[in-house]
């Protein structure tokens, strides 16, 4: 009996002590999420037409596509990429789909529009990304980021600093208005 004891008593100190070394006070030890980076365009003419509209007539679509590392992705739509809550970000080239938070327009509302959509690039730290959109009229716009590490947190978890390049002139966010 005192044997059973001494083993159990035995393997009640290494299961302890396993779990006690499995714990860590390691301030680095995090997991973070950041969230992708997409590009968001309205085309416009300057008569305010909305030249990524397809059932606009004198639509750019046809022939939309985009640049990434050498290789093309042609225009698709948007409800063809898969949405889900958590996933790594996926590059899916460009599409169109209809957004209803889009810019503002001249006269200072917000409507309803198609958009074109590009990406989704990874928005962790260390991230960068160059691409070429084609537009179906031949006019190409480059779209870059980068993305770095920003302030930490309270609890000192790292946050992701972005820098957006439209045809190499820095703003402050990925919504992109171009006007033919």
């Amino acid at each position: 009996m005192k044997t059973c004891r001494k083993i159990a008593a035995c393997g009640a100190m290494v299961i302890l002590l396993s779990l006690a070394s499995a714990c860590s006070k390691d301030d680095d030890f995090y997991s973070v999420d950041y969230g992708p980076v997409i590009f968001y365009v309205y085309v416009e003419d300057k008569d305010g037409n909305n030249l990524v509209d397809p059932d606009y007539e004198g639509n750019l679509l046809e022939g939309t596509k985009v640049i990434c590392e050498g290789k093309e992705y042609p225009l698709s739509d948007a409800l063809s990429w898969s949405w889900t809550r958590t996933y790594f970000p996926h590059f899916y080239g460009v599409s169109y789909t209809y957004e209803n938070y889009g810019m503002e327009d001249r006269n200072g509302n917000r409507s309803e529009r198609f958009i074109l959509m590009v990406g989704e690039f990874d928005g962790a730290p260390g991230n960068r990304a160059d691409v070429t959109l084609c537009l179906g009229d031949g006019t190409e716009i480059s779209l870059s980021y980068e993305s770095v590490e920003g302030k930490k947190d309270k609890n000192k978890i790292p946050g992701s600093k972005h820098r957006y390049l439209v045809d190499g002139v820095e703003q402050d966010n990925t919504m992109v208005r171009i006007v033919r």
